[in-house]
């Protein structure tokens, strides 16, 4: 997957031939939107579908992120026409074509010849247009992978249930849907083999339409199964389906969290301590998993999601020799209270400070709070304290309200690794320390620790 990640996760299907359905699809919130000139529209509508799509994609606005059109396959008189009108007339504004009944990999190669040839006398600027790709009988499935490597304009393979059905002779009138007697699912083995063939050529795997538009439950179930695989969207028919579309397709926010915590120690792993390696946790994760959480991460970014806790680059363990397993618990409903920076200047004041010690040290005790630099910063509320063997140094979250005398309200993680940095600054210090031995009355904020915190739990609450 290439890192520019166009989101398909909803793609509305609205027929061209109508002005209506038009319009309302202007301001929906659909990934992709794409105007139908073949199945929605009858063979005596063609011409005039033709013209509305033209004049929809050339004026107005849309909310889609992808604007399309579906044109008629390549072996109908009217295939060529629909390409020549849409990519001219809207050669601005229009995206992605959708080729359907994709049998071979000729097909895609002639979209693409007449695709540069108009570019090129239009003198189009930008990106060239893209190709969605419909796989949609068995003669297309058995030729997936060639197809995938037909052509550089391909951006995703579409599953086309209902006439895949007809072409194989599954007996079942629901689309979707195999017939009575096949207690496995039927369409395991073709979505599969979507699947691979478009990752196998870095392209993006869309599932086909559920026909039951006002079935909410049946269609969340069917697009879970489709997001469990692997796929990145599924088309829609009805407005009411983009939302559920959407929220399916989309990382959860943990797993997106996760994701990029991965991506951050693999790469400090990797660029600055020169392994290939590293412990996460409880999981040694390498190429293998940063290529996983790659995925994931560039799904989230796509849809707008944020960090929910800041991490570190940095994966290294204070007073520990590499491998060995450091941590500490902290409680609250709220990650976005947790910062990744805690100055040691603004630690929690008092005494009394809850103590966790590492993970692996047996069980935590209390006592009071000692760090060097506590009365130059926030006196609030004590956090939740982790002890650094051989460092003499008690880490503490600041208070989020110290008027309030709260903690920060952040959901229950783990600290993964800490990480120690000098900070400048003029705040006095006589007190004899790591830093300040002899207690010499040097200025400074004195060392900030930086937590990486990872997910874990509601069970684990303190």
């Amino acid at each position: 997957m290439a890192d520019k990640y166009r989101p398909r996760r909803s793609c509305l299907s609205v027929p061209a031939s109508s002005d209506r359905f038009i319009a309302k699809a202007r301001d929906l919130p659909a990934d992709q939107v794409f105007l139908d000139l073949e199945d929605s529209v009858a063979p005596a509508a063609k011409d005039d579908a033709r013209r509305l799509a033209v004049t929809a994609l050339a004026s107005g606005s849309w909310r889609a992120g992808i604007r399309a059109v579906r044109i008629n396959d390549a072996t109908t008189p009217w295939a060529y026409q629909d390409v020549v009108a849409v990519a001219e007339g809207a050669a601005g504004t229009l995206d992605v074509i959708v080729l359907p009944k994709v049998t071979d990999p000729g097909h895609i190669v002639w979209l693409d010849l007449l695709l540069t040839q108009i570019e090129r006398a239009t003198g189009r600027d930008g990106d060239p247009i893209g190709i969605d790709a419909q796989i949609e009988d068995a003669q297309g499935l058995a030729a997936a992978e060639a197809i995938a490597a037909a052509s550089s304009r391909l951006e995703s393979l579409v599953f086309g249930p209902a006439d895949f059905m007809a072409s194989i002779g599954m007996p079942s009138l629901t689309v979707g849907q195999a017939g009575r007697g096949y207690a496995g699912d039927a369409f395991h083995y073709p979505l599969m083999r979507i699947l691979v063939a478009a990752r196998a050529h870095g392209l993006q795997a869309i599932d086909g339409p559920y026909v039951k538009v006002h079935d909410a439950e049946g269609f969340r179930r069917a697009a879970g199964s489709a997001a469990a695989l692997g796929f990145d969207g599924k088309w829609v028919l009805h407005p009411g389906q983009i939302t559920a579309a959407n929220e399916t397709f989309t990382p959860r926010q943990a797993d997106y969290d996760r994701a990029e915590l991965i991506l951050d120690a693999y790469g400090h792993a990797t660029a600055a301590d020169r392994r290939g390696a590293v412990l996460l946790g409880d999981e040694m994760i390498d190429e293998a998993q940063r290529k996983m959480a790659l995925r994931v991460a560039l799904k989230g970014r796509a849809a707008g999601l944020e960090r929910a806790l800041e991490q570190s680059p940095g994966p290294q363990r204070l007073g520990q020799a590499r491998g060995q397993r450091q941590g500490a618990q902290l409680a609250g409903p709220d990650p976005a209270s947790v910062r990744g920076v805690v100055p040691g200047g603004q630690c929690p004041a008092g005494d009394g400070g809850r103590v966790i010690p590492d993970v692996e040290d047996g069980p935590g005790r209390t006592g009071p709070f000692h760090h060097a630099h506590q009365r130059a910063g926030v006196h609030g509320e004590p956090g939740l304290l982790q002890h650094l063997p051989g460092q003499g140094l008690r880490v503490g979250l600041p208070a989020l309200d110290p008027a309030a005398r709260q903690r920060p309200a952040a959901r229950l993680g783990i600290v993964a690794a800490l990480d120690e940095q000098q900070a400048a600054g003029a705040v006095p210090d006589n007190r004899t320390n790591a830093r300040n031995p002899a207690g010499s009355g040097q200025r400074g904020h004195g060392p900030s620790v930086r937590l990486r915190v990872r997910s874990a739990p509601e069970s684990m609450r303190l």
